[in-house]
């Protein structure tokens, strides 16, 4: 109703606005009134168009009461969570307190044990110090000093060498995973370049707004569907079979919308290649989404398609 008043078609839009029922609701009711303003001043039925803009008005101090009292309610929400917030703060401070004290306590005894044992162990240590002859312990040590060196020198030119493989091994596959993703990218834009979705695009983006809901050129046949299904399977990796074995209840209807968002196609105009309206293809959107993928609410289809 609202798009025909916008387009002077008087008739029409009083017809739709006619069917608009939702008076449950402040703000729709609201949305009512205003519409069927502009309705009646457009009509130059100027008294008409006065009493619903009051009742559009009154309706505005009812929805700013409404919002008041949600504010008020928020706020005493707000300082009741503060409340507890400063009680267990509180309590957070007294259980901090009490594990200081008792860590301090237990690093205290902790302390005199090491004291006693470290003294014990000296003592033990010049015991044996005095049994056995400093010249033999010192040309021990030596000698097994020059054998961990030799070995140390030995494994560190070892994990130089492998250092250097690696490096080298891991700079050649950057290199071709760089240039096999170019590669890559070159072919899928070509493919896609030749593919007939690509001069939908081109038509559509040429047309005007009212040679695009007139025209029935931009629309996208079965035929072309499936060849849009076949060009995408091509250039995403078995795109829309790996898509068919994850959720096998999906249709070909299901599998061309998933492809043209594969591709970045705009909702704007997949209205004029799938020849729906916007409610019908958020509808397709949302059964897609929950019915036949399972995903939750806060979940984007368009994300997941993208990166799938």
């Amino acid at each position: 109703g609202e798009i025909l008043l916008e387009m002077n078609q008087y008739d029409s839009a009083h017809f739709y606005l006619s069917k608009d029922t939702r008076d449950y609701d402040p703000y729709f009711k609201a949305t009512h009134y205003l519409n069927w303003s502009i309705y009646e001043e457009k009509i130059k039925n100027l008294p008409k168009a006065l009493e619903y803009s009051k009742r559009y008005a009154e309706l505005l101090d009812t929805i700013y009461q409404k919002r008041l009292e949600s504010k008020v309610v928020n706020l005493q929400h707000k300082y009741d969570y503060s409340l507890i917030q400063s009680e267990n703060k509180l309590l957070k401070i007294k259980r901090q307190r009490l594990y200081i004290s008792l860590t301090a306590i237990c690093m205290a005894v902790l302390t005199v044990a090491v004291i006693f044992f470290y003294k014990r162990r000296e003592e033990k240590r010049k015991l044996a110090e005095q049994m056995r002859s400093k010249d033999d312990l010192m040309k021990e040590m030596r000698l097994q000093l020059q054998e961990k060196t030799i070995d140390l020198h030995a494994a560190q030119e070892k994990i130089i060498e492998k250092e250097t493989a690696l490096d080298k091994e891991l700079s050649q596959r950057e290199k071709m995973r760089s240039e096999y993703s170019s590669k890559e990218a070159a072919m899928r834009k070509e493919i896609l370049r030749h593919s007939e979705i690509i001069r939908k695009m081109e038509q559509l983006n040429k047309m005007s707004q009212q040679d695009k809901i007139q025209s029935r050129s931009v629309v996208l046949s079965d035929e072309e569907q499936d060849n849009l299904a076949e060009v995408i399977n091509i250039c995403y990796n078995n795109f829309t079979d790996r898509l068919w074995k994850k959720f096998p209840t999906l249709t070909k209807a299901d599998i061309s919308l998933c492809c043209l968002i594969k591709i970045g196609i705009s909702n704007s105009n997949m209205l004029y290649l799938l020849d729906t309206n916007k409610v019908a293809l958020k509808k397709r959107k949302n059964r897609l989404k929950h019915d036949k993928m399972g995903m939750d609410e806060n979940d984007s289809l368009d994300e997941f398609i993208m990166e799938f």
